[in-house]
């Protein structure tokens, strides 16, 4: 060093011992000598200004590419289905969403016939199955390809498939060629001929891409076996059979891309923009939440693997002291923990032996979490639905959360429809039906089905919808249940079973009702004049009891139908059993009606037969309207009363409940007063 640099050298250190001072200065010259690395990269800006580069995504991904999110359609596609398949939270969302939106898939139309041949076609094809493996790939890779196989379908074959058909109106291109199986291809495995040229082309085609190795492997297949032609494309066939060799073109390398006819094959995307290919599907925004919780179970599986790897440090001697361990010592303590095979060990030492262990800090790893909420938004399950606020506006975001899943389940149904409604065409142009189909899913049950089956009962009432629609609605068979109806109507009229009373419908109309309502009409005919209107229709001044005041005079009560007493029955049960209960009981000095004897049950019944026998109406407030009604009462008529109770019992059979018997109960309840008007 020259006496330049010595004298611009600058101590690091100072100490006031003497003895150390000779350390500290060989430390200064080490540092001048060390060059130091700069912590980042820096860009000038201006003389003097350096500003440090932001750290991006393509900064991490460059010496990370196992964990770069892909840009190639290709690449999209297959982590979008490599995330399904491995992570659970994904899979059974969209498993969830493929159900809800193939519920209820059915073809219907206005011909009967036409719609009982589009049922049996269904299940020819399996067509839920199918639609469900659409619903699949729409939602999973955001692109499907359906290659729909036509077969030729007899005139015996539609006429036991639907009543009668007529081929005098069939198109003659292809007559009885329909759709009979469909196959979907691996959007991966397809591109569009032509390539970002062809994008905005009036009429895209696709070809389909094979390896030269699965070339060969189709080739000594086909060799082996040439009957395997029949299950195998049109155009892999032409390839095999090598007529067609111009008709390839070459795509990557290895690839041999086969043109795919355009009537055979339907392509379609998940809200795709017009400039590009292939559409993303809403997977491909969580790959980045993938990757990340994939990553933190893995440091989380290392740490705990290294768990047991800790580290123990024995410390021999007193460095305080000054008293250091020998190779006596050492040679000593390390020849027993070589020796030790397990278990306890029992060491004899003095007091200058110190043992510690030191484990992995894998506790700092409690300060990660999967990020598994912002998954579920992605995927349109909002965090309210999985118990993340229970407040008035965690319920409106949960409500709106729902929707936005709704919606993706409306835009894969209308995909469905778009896919099965081509097909339907091509079914109806070949085989002359004149009628269409439409396509209907069942309506999700994710509401109030209280108010829902409310509004279908009063769109019924107004002749909106029929009888059948809400049958179905609940989940019932329309034919089936009709022909119960009619069964029961049948053991009705038989007298096998006891008639059917309600407001809305009556098994059994009086004959007297007819006679009166005959009579009314009679009296309300009135004969008009030239003069003017007739004297009896002008307004007279009103007789009788002031408006508001009660009656004085007990007046004899109009009947008017036996449906209407018994659901008078019904209410006036409802009135006096509470009340005659509670009197009972407090009577009986008896907690609840668990405490009743055999014979307190039936004098308790029989109580309440007599106050039925003898009410009126159901305005019974208290224990004392009761008691006027007792002491009132016609013995007489409370024994006929109780007697065709009994024999109505007995009609009815053994194996009643109590809602049976109360039902017994407000029927005889009617039968009495209809004998009595």
């Amino acid at each position: 060093m020259s006496e330049e640099q010595q004298e611009n050298k600058k101590a690091y250190y100072s100490t006031t011992n003497p003895d150390k001072e000779k350390g500290l200065e060989n430390l200064s010259t080490a540092l001048d000598a060390t060059k130091h690395v700069s912590g980042g990269f820096y860009s000038d800006i201006e003389d003097g200004i350096s500003v440090r580069p932001p750290f991006t995504r393509k900064n991490y991904t460059k010496f990370r590419p196992g964990e770069a999110i892909p840009s190639d359609p290709v690449d999209i596609m297959t982590s979008c289905r490599e995330a399904y398949e491995s992570v659970g939270i994904i899979r059974s969302v969209i498993d969830l969403m493929t159900e809800i939106a193939i519920e209820g898939l059915e073809i219907v139309c206005e011909d009967e016939d036409v719609e009982k041949f589009y049922t049996n076609w269904a299940k020819k094809v399996s067509l839920t199955e199918r639609a469900e493996r659409f619903a699949n790939h729409y939602l999973v890779e955001g692109n499907v390809a359906v290659r729909r196989k036509i077969g030729s379908i007899e005139t015996s074959e539609v006429r036991k498939m639907k009543k009668a058909t007529s081929r005098k109106d069939r198109k003659q291109t292809q007559p009885g060629k329909i759709p009979l199986e469909y196959v979907f291809y691996d959007p991966q495995s397809i591109t569009l001929l032509g390539g970002d040229l062809a994008i905005f082309s009036g009429i895209k085609k696709w070809g389909l891409k094979i390896t030269n190795d699965q070339l060969k492997d189709l080739t000594k297949a086909y060799k082996d076996n040439p009957s395997f032609k029949k299950d195998l494309p049109e155009e892999i066939v032409e390839i095999l059979e090598r007529k067609s060799n111009k008709r390839m073109s070459s795509g990557r390398s290895g690839e041999i891309i086969l043109p795919i006819p355009e009537d055979k094959l339907y392509v379609s995307h998940y809200k795709k923009r017009d400039s590009e290919t292939w559409a993303k599907s809403f997977i491909f925004s969580i790959l980045h939440d993938v990757t990340y919780n994939e990553k933190l179970r893995l440091a989380k599986i290392s740490a705990l693997d290294s768990w047991y790897n800790s580290v123990r440090i024995w410390k021999l001697g007193d460095h305080k002291e000054e008293i250091l361990p020998d190779v006596g010592s050492i040679s000593k303590l390390a020849g027993i923990l070589e020796h030790h095979s397990g278990g306890n060990l029992d060491i004899i030492w003095d007091s200058m032996l110190e043992y510690s262990q030191f484990f992995p800090p894998i506790e700092k790893l409690e300060n990660f979490t999967e990020n598994y909420e912002s998954m579920l938004l992605g995927l349109g399950i909002h965090k309210s639905l999985i118990g993340g606020t229970e407040t008035v506006s965690g319920t409106a975001n949960a409500f709106t959360g729902l929707r936005n899943m709704m919606k993706r389940i409306d835009a894969v149904r209308r995909s469905i429809t778009s896919w099965i409604e081509e097909e339907v065409d091509i079914i109806n142009n070949n085989l002359g039906f004149k009628n269409t189909p439409s396509i209907r899913f069942s309506i999700n049950n994710l509401f109030d089905q209280t108010a829902y089956f409310r509004l279908l009962v009063d769109l019924n009432d107004r002749n909106i919808i029929s009888n059948r629609t809400i049958i179905e609605k609940i989940g019932e068979m329309h034919s089936i249940e009709e022909s119960r109806l009619d069964n029961e109507r049948e053991s009705r009229d038989s007298g096998d079973m006891m008639p059917k009373y309600s407001p809305f419908i009556q098994s059994e109309v009086p004959e007297s009702n007819f006679q009166k309502e005959l009579k009314l009409k009679n009296n309300n005919t009135t004969i008009k004049t030239s003069d003017g209107p007739d004297k009896d229709n002008e307004p007279k001044k009103r007789k009788g009891r002031p408006p508001g005041s009660k009656d004085t005079v007990t007046r004899n009560r109009r009947y008017k139908s036996k449906a209407y007493d018994i659901v008078l029955g019904d209410r006036i049960q409802d009135t006096i059993d509470p009340i005659i209960d509670q009197h009972y009981l407090v009577y009986n000095s008896l907690k609840n009606k668990r405490e009743l004897s055999s014979a307190q049950r039936k004098e308790l019944d029989k109580i309440k037969l007599q106050v039925l026998s003898c009410s009126e109406n159901a305005d019974i407030e208290s224990y004392e309207d009761i008691e006027k009604i007792l002491n009132n009462a016609d013995l007489h008529a409370s024994g006929s009363f109780l007697g065709r109770f009994e024999e109505n019992i007995r009609n009815s059979g053994s194996d009643l409940n109590q809602d049976d018997i109360k039902s017994i109960k407000s029927l005889t309840f009617a039968e009495m007063r209809e004998h009595t008007q």
